[in-house]
């Protein structure tokens, strides 16, 4: 519905996921690569959104020829369930195949062009006519100094997000103000219940299940928030086994990992310089910060005591 053409990465046949689709399934990543073409041509010409409200299961499978295939999307964050309507979504379709992500393409591409076009332009002008053009590099960097930051749009405003909608964030390593696609917002929408009352040492095991360094043949995380969001529950049951494996406890790995909590005035003060625009009442105590940013920041600080050493 949005062209007749699609977006596909140049790295998709070494994608973890794709080599985790490859292994369940019997076949090559060339041949999985080649099936998801299949199935995202064909959503392209039915689906602005990624949202297939009549599609089940079964119809993936048939539509690129491999039985249990969609299973496997599924298990790799690439499809998802509607719940209890019928029907299936592609997470994040209207960021790389939409109207919207297409248009982005093709004016990225001119704009390239453009850009191309001028540099040619330019090389062929006799040197001391491009000195009498090109501003002064001063001059350059004081019109850069004097650009406007443009704020987030109203509904991305970082005081909406709640703290534990920006604890899920910090475990991509997303910064406090970064705006949710629609995909996100509307995982958002039906998961914050869940989120919301994920108890304290849940929290600590999910971080430190994400903040693992797993290789790649066991590494089944999710690889966006909105997939994470979808699969709640799924997720913390997954990190509880992770860790009851590695013998990990909530507590006691917290505070081994923490080493001790930072003074409130420079810890808040590492935190802003790191995310000016952070509202400094989502975290009241340390305690509240997640432990990917407490990693960032504790590493800040370190950094710091050396260079002033």
């Amino acid at each position: 519905m949005a062209g007749d053409w699609i977006k596909l990465r140049t790295n998709l046949p070494g994608d973890p996921a794709v080599i985790a689709m490859a292994r369940a399934l019997r076949e090559d990543a060339f041949t999985i690569v080649g099936r998801l073409h299949a199935l995202w041509a064909w959503a392209d010409q039915h689906t602005d959104d990624g949202d297939l409200p009549y599609t089940v299961l079964a119809d993936i499978d048939d539509v690129v020829k491999k039985r249990g295939f969609a299973q496997q999307m599924l298990r790799v964050g690439w499809l998802e369930s509607r719940g209890e309507e019928p029907g299936v979504i592609i997470p994040m379709w209207d960021r790389h195949n939409g109207r919207s992500a297409k248009k982005r393409c093709l004016d990225s591409e001119a704009q390239r062009r453009k850009r191309e076009t001028h540099t040619d332009i330019n090389r062929t002008m006799s040197e001391s006519h491009s000195d009498k053009t090109r501003p002064e590099p001063d001059q350059r960097r004081e019109e850069k100094s004097n650009t406007p930051i443009v704020p987030a749009s109203g509904d991305e405003k970082l005081e909406e997000k709640p703290a534990h909608l920006l604890r899920a964030m910090a475990l991509f390593r997303m910064r406090p103000a970064t705006p949710l696609d629609r995909s996100t917002r509307r995982a958002w929408k039906l998961a914050a219940p869940a989120v919301a009352a994920t108890s304290a040492a849940e929290w600590s095991r999910l971080e430190a299940y994400y903040a693992a360094d797993l290789p790649d043949k066991d590494d089944y995380r999710r690889q966006d928030l909105s997939t994470l969001l979808n699969n709640w529950s799924g997720e913390l049951t997954k990190a509880a086994r992770y860790c009851e494996r590695q013998g990990l406890h909530p507590d006691s790995a917290k505070k081994e990992k923490d080493g001790g909590a930072p003074p409130d005035d420079l810890w808040r003060e590492v935190l802003h310089a790191l995310y000016p625009d952070s509202d400094p009442s989502v975290y009241s105590t340390w305690s509240q910060v997640p432990d990917s940013l407490r990693a960032e920041i504790l590493s800040a600080i370190q950094l710091a005591e050396k260079e002033a050493a």
